[in-house]
């Protein structure tokens, strides 16, 4: 697999990630949007939530984008601390 497909997968990963998250908080967070934006360098999923004029986001680096794109066993860490960060920045939101 050539680095662009696995960051490809990577991407993908981060973004379902994002979307079942989201929607396990789904009864206290209502998101008005959200996007993504890759530079190829980092890759930002950005969110606003309903009633809130700030635009909140997480970056993540381009070696986070590749990890989460391995399947390589030895990266479930990487995912499990993306889907960490997500979590937590919807916990942050309800408090």
């Amino acid at each position: 697999m050539s680095q662009e497909e696995q960051a490809d997968i990577g991407k993908r990963w981060i973004r379902n990630a994002f979307e079942r998250i989201s929607k396990e908080f789904k009864d206290s967070v209502t998101l008005e949007h959200w996007a993504v934006k890759d530079d190829h360098l980092a890759y930002r999923l950005s969110f606003q939530v309903a009633g809130k004029a700030d635009v909140d986001f997480i970056t993540f680096t381009r070696a986070t984008i590749d990890d989460c794109g391995s399947s390589n066993p030895a990266n479930d860490p990487v995912r499990r601390e993306v889907e960490a960060r997500i979590r937590n920045r919807f916990l942050s939101l309800v408090q």
